[in-house]
């Protein structure tokens, strides 16, 4: 995609593993004017060139502007504490975003679901990132490009033994999932930010799911 100028962007999630790592890399990156960040609590260190933004602020003005939204938000049951309140994250939120970002302008939007996400699978988790993925491919962005990771690896803000876990052994059988399975294959969070990144503000237009650990490259990952 090529933009006559640096472009307004939203963010959603901008806290967790993968949006850390994200705002990270647009603070940097001269395609990006302006981020505003969507979350529940602003981090307690200013951070040069984003304004952090409490969720009520969608609903502040009429005159909100957007041109490309990236959405990172994502809880566990546990943490969520039950299948309702997990889906009200996961679902809900998300599709609550990307609405109020097309009606503010955004003809782009960034996703991070989860690789095996189906509306059709019996795992409520993937059922539920399922569900996601085919709400927004009907709301008809001009460009959506969606990033399905494997496990992430990475130094999260909270702790998730089950995920910790499988990090430390995650060399071991990552090395083994060859073929098909090249996709399931644990990969840093890091790299999942800049296959979201590099495919929403330059992927073309329509529909686009990315699986990073396929090519180094997220052109070809579709």
């Amino acid at each position: 995609m090529t933009e006559a100028k640096p472009v307004h962007v939203w963010l959603a999630g901008g806290t967790g593993l993968v949006g850390r790592a994200l705002l990270a890399r647009m603070r940097s990156d001269p395609r990006i004017a302006s981020i505003d960040a969507l979350c529940r609590q602003s981090p307690t260190t200013p951070q040069a060139g984003v304004q952090w933004r409490p969720w009520s602020w969608l609903y502040e003005g009429a005159d909100l502007a957007c041109d490309i939204a990236f959405c990172c938000l994502g809880t566990t049951h546990k943490q969520a504490g039950s299948r309702a309140a997990f889906a009200a994250v996961d679902r809900d939120l998300v599709l609550h975003f990307a609405e109020r970002a097309q009606q503010a302008g955004a003809r782009r939007f960034g996703l991070i679901s989860s690789v095996g996400a189906s509306a059709k699978a019996r795992s409520h988790y993937m059922r539920i990132k399922g569900e996601v993925e085919e709400r927004l491919r009907a709301m008809n962005f001009g460009a959506l490009h969606i990033v399905q990771p494997s496990l992430l690896l990475g130094q999260r803000a909270d702790t998730r033994v089950a995920e910790d876990l499988a990090q430390r052994c995650a060399p071991l059988f990552g090395s083994l999932m060859r073929g098909a399975l090249v996709r399931y294959r644990p990969v840093p969070a890091e790299r999942v930010a800049a296959c979201l990144l590099d495919a929403t503000l330059e992927g073309e237009p329509g529909v686009h799911v990315h699986y990073p650990w396929l090519t180094d490259s997220w052109r070809s990952a579709n």
